[in-house]
């Protein structure tokens, strides 16, 4: 299935052939046939609602990319689609207590939202501050997904957009990193988006004593193995 949430962002849904295994926040590579692979995280639908064995991806059309752009044109529903992996170290680790601060900026926001589902499944009162950010606000696509956990008591919640004008409350603007709590040694960081914020972020935790996991949020296509010519569909 495919649903455009923005005009650049669309959600499919890949419903494969044999169940795979994947810990929330792991990604995988896929390949569209007749078209390179490219990695993306699976994650749950943004009314957070499971819809198992099949899962989400949300891409962000790329202009002049060689995949997204074909998404719903020359891919439609039906296409057939081959999946590597999962690969990544940064998935929930089940069992946890300590308070999750999760942030995901873009279409980074899908597997930290795989990683907020599945912990607050898990345990509905675990501390969790999440932080959902775009670059404009018109590609702000999270906002069913931030009420959702915004419903939880031990869930803190903040959106922000990067670049425009101040936006009414309770949008924040600049960078997501502007926006984090106070950590200590006893939080687990996730971040999944552009690789400068990653790094600041990574930077942060790092400092303040966290625990800090984050997988690229894209695979070099050109330095990742090929497909094996059938795997699933």
């Amino acid at each position: 299935g495919m649903t455009d949430l923005t005009s650049d962002v669309v959600e499919v849904t890949i419903a494969p052939a044999t169940p795979i295994e994947i810990l929330p926040g792991q990604f995988m590579r896929f390949a569209f046939d007749g078209f390179p692979s490219r990695a993306f995280s699976p994650t749950e639908p943004l009314n957070g609602q499971s819809i198992a064995p099949a899962f989400c991806l949300n891409i962000k059309r790329v202009r002049g990319g060689q995949v997204s752009p074909q998404l719903g044109k020359a891919i439609r529903v039906g296409h057939r689609v081959r999946m590597l992996g999962p690969f990544g170290h940064a998935y929930l680790r089940s069992g946890g207590q300590d308070r999750l601060i999760l942030i995901g900026s873009g279409t980074g926001f899908a597997p930290v939202w795989a990683v907020a589902t599945a912990a607050l499944r898990e345990n509905p009162h675990r501390p969790m501050f999440l932080l959902g950010a775009t670059r404009q606000i018109g590609s702000f696509y999270i906002a069913s997904a931030l009420e959702l956990a915004n419903r939880f008591p031990n869930v803190t919640v903040v959106t922000a957009v990067e670049r425009g004008e101040e936006l009414p409350a309770p949008i924040h603007t600049g960078p997501p990193e502007a926006h984090l709590p106070e950590m200590g040694p006893r939080d687990i960081v996730y971040a999944a988006g552009s690789p400068a914020m990653v790094d600041r972020v990574a930077a942060i935790a790092t400092e303040a004593g966290a625990t800090f996991y984050s997988d690229p949020f894209e695979a070099d296509p050109q330095r990742a193995p090929p497909l094996p010519a059938r795997l699933g569909s």
